[in-house]
Parts: structure tokens; C-alpha cells; sequence
């Protein structure tokens, strides 16, 4: 019977000992798992002020860092011309074609002489385009070609050098 007793004795010394060993294994794995939600979260924190400061990186508006540049260029070589975006303070878009017309009269005068109306292109290319008064087709009346203008003429921008000229023809036009 003592051998029974003995074999019960290191069975239950032998179960303790397992569970001794599962219990550590288990704290370890535990503190292991632990680590890794800590750093999980910190790399969340990380990643939420990442796109936060993504959310506030500006966007380059076309209008306003390609086009408003190029305007204030034309109006320091058109000095006798008063250009509706100096006294507006700001450029709008319109449409499909998201054209943004700009206007000039002659100084001290409110009759509209000048019209140049622009257009992006792409974008990633600084591509600009303008309008040359010309129509390439005559869209329905009200329809949404005619609305958006999609039958006018367009011309990429290759120089200011163009749109003076092209601002002078508009001027001699309308002083004949």
C-alpha cells in the first residue's frame, strides 16, 4: 500500500509542479500580450496625430498658388486696365469645366472690356488653359454642354507673354 500512497503523493507533487509552470507560462505570454497592446496603442496615438496632421496639410488651390500669380503679373503689365480680381480679393470657379472667369475695364471706367476665362487642366502638370473666344461647336440651347461651355475653344497657357497678347487683342477690339 505504501507504493500507492508514494505514486499519489508525486502525482499530485507532479501536478503542482505543471501547474506551477502553466501559471508562469501563462503570466509571461500574458506580460508579453500586455507589451504588445501597449505599443499597439501607442502606435494608434502615433497614427490618429499622423492624419490629424494630414487633415491640416493644404491642399495648393490652382486658383490661388497657378493662376493668381499669373493675374498679378498681367495686371502689373496692363496698368491701364482695372482687373475685377485686385478689388474682389478673390478667384471663384463655376461649373463642370470649373471655369474661373476674370474681367477687366479700362481704369476709371466700368464698361467690362476684357474677359479671360480659365480652366485647369492637369493639375499634376501645372497645366492651365484659357478660353480663346472661339467656338468649336454650338451645343443645344440649356443643355448641359451649352451651360458649361464645353463647345468653347481652349488653349493651354505656354507663357504670360501669350495672355498679354491676348488681353491686347481683346482691347483693340473693343476700342473699334
Amino acid at each position: 500500500m505504501k507504493t500507492t500512497k508514494h505514486s499519489f503523493t508525486e502525482a499530485q507533487q507532479n501536478y503542482i509542479v505543471l501547474k506551477t509552470q502553466y501559471e508562469n507560462e501563462v503570466k509571461e505570454v500574458r506580460g508579453k500580450t500586455d507589451r504588445c497592446l501597449e505599443k499597439i496603442e501607442k502606435l494608434n496615438r502615433k497614427i490618429k496625430r499622423l492624419e490629424k496632421k494630414e487633415n491640416n496639410i493644404n491642399y495648393p488651390s490652382w486658383m490661388n498658388e497657378l493662376l493668381l500669380p499669373i493675374l498679378k503679373e498681367i495686371a502689373k503689365q496692363t496698368p491701364d486696365l482695372d482687373w475685377d480680381f485686385e478689388s474682389e480679393k478673390q478667384l471663384n470657379n463655376f461649373g463642370l469645366r470649373c471655369e474661373c472667369p476674370v474681367f477687366a475695364h479700362k481704369k476709371g471706367a466700368n464698361r467690362t472690356i476684357v474677359g479671360i476665362t480659365f480652366t485647369p487642366g492637369d493639375l499634376n502638370k501645372g497645366e492651365l488653359f484659357y478660353d480663346t473666344g472661339k467656338k468649336l461647336f454650338k451645343a443645344p440651347q440649356n443643355s448641359i454642354s451649352n451651360l458649361n461651355n464645353f463647345g468653347n475653344e481652349v488653349a493651354e497657357v505656354k507663357s504670360i507673354e501669350q495672355l498679354i497678347e491676348f488681353v491686347k487683342l481683346q482691347v483693340k477690339k473693343s476700342t473699334n
